[in-house]
């Protein structure tokens, strides 16, 4: 399902006006993905993520090749996008017996330099995941700040819950500095 997020956001941000560089499958290895990132404004990751290791600092964004897109790997980058929004499992989870919730990827990209991330704490259903994901680009612009973004992620969450009150549609957030 992931591979559907992608293609209908991708639809989006075109008409909305951004400049995509779409990479899916055996085209999102880890080098293209960290070029790309040091020029976009915006990821939007459709995909699978890991929370793991000690404190959370395993975690990883599964690429399209088989390679990993690692929180040490997203520390090290020169540059990341100022939006970005993670649409997979354990992108913003937490550790419960770590101080402070531990390390996860949306704080990673956070402490990289992003102005804010949309994540999910926990597994979520990749239909609900897509449904976000593509919800989020009816309001949200190039450029918009944490308020946007949130509140862009607020009227996603409540069109999930309208949908199906018993949904894992609370398990998004906003992860921010």
């Amino acid at each position: 399902q992931p591979q559907h997020e992608a293609a209908t956001v991708l639809q989006r941000l075109v008409a909305l006006g951004w400049t995509v560089d779409h990479q899916h499958g055996r085209e999102a290895t880890r080098a293209r993905v960290t070029a790309s990132l040091a020029q976009a404004e915006l990821l939007h990751y459709a995909g699978h993520g890991v929370h793991r290791g000690p404190s959370g600092w395993d975690g990883a964004l599964l690429l399209g090749d088989g390679d990993t897109l690692g929180v040490t790997d997203i520390l090290a980058l020169p540059r990341v996008p100022a939006q970005v929004v993670l649409s997979g499992c354990e992108t913003a989870s937490i550790t419960q017996s770590a101080r402070a919730g531990g390390m996860n990827l949306g704080r990673a990209f956070v402490l990289a330099g992003a102005q804010w991330v949309i994540g999910a704490q926990g597994v979520v259903d990749d239909a609900l995941a897509r449904s976000i994901g593509e919800a989020l680009y009816a309001e949200l612009r190039p450029g918009d700040s944490v308020v946007e973004g949130a509140a862009a992620l607020r009227r996603a969450l409540l069109e999930a819950r309208a949908r199906d009150p018993s949904g894992d549609w609370a398990r998004f957030r906003v992860v921010v500095p």
